[in-house]
């Protein structure tokens, strides 16, 4: 967890620092609340549902990528923000795989279970996410 904390905030530094706002990009402004949410995403999971340190690991990349990743606008600065993050992936998780083709698949959600039981935990199934998804926009546009 404290490996998890350090490069949240190393991510975070690492943004301010190289993801400066220009006029085509006036949304790149990192604040503390970027780690916070990092950590509420965290914190949305049952301890049951994260039983090792691969599967957090996992998660803290989805949180972090969630974050950080999803408001980069082109290719370069999504590539560079891979790359910032597999290098913590290296250093602090010992993870020696961190191939973005992998890790950019990672996906956690809580719509894989009826409304009454819903979880938040990782999303292995891809087929099963796009038939929820698909089911899901089915049903709102019958509505």
């Amino acid at each position: 967890l404290n490996a998890s904390v350090q490069e949240t905030i190393e991510i975070y530094n690492k943004c301010g620092d190289e993801l400066l706002p220009t006029p085509t990009r006036p949304h790149y402004t990192f604040n503390l609340r970027d780690v916070s949410k990092v950590f509420q995403g965290l914190l949305m999971v049952k301890p049951m549902h994260v039983p090792n340190a691969e599967s957090f690991t996992r998660l803290w990349f989805h949180e972090l990528s969630r974050v950080f990743c999803d408001r980069l606008i082109n290719q370069a600065d999504k590539e560079w923000f891979v790359k910032a993050a597999g290098d913590q992936l290296k250093q602090r998780f010992r993870v020696m795989d961190t191939d973005p083709d992998i890790w950019n698949q990672i996906m956690w959600c809580n719509f894989l279970r009826p409304v009454d039981s819903r979880v938040y935990e990782e999303a292995k199934d891809k087929t099963k996410v796009q038939k929820q998804l698909e089911d899901a926009n089915d049903e709102y546009n019958l509505s």
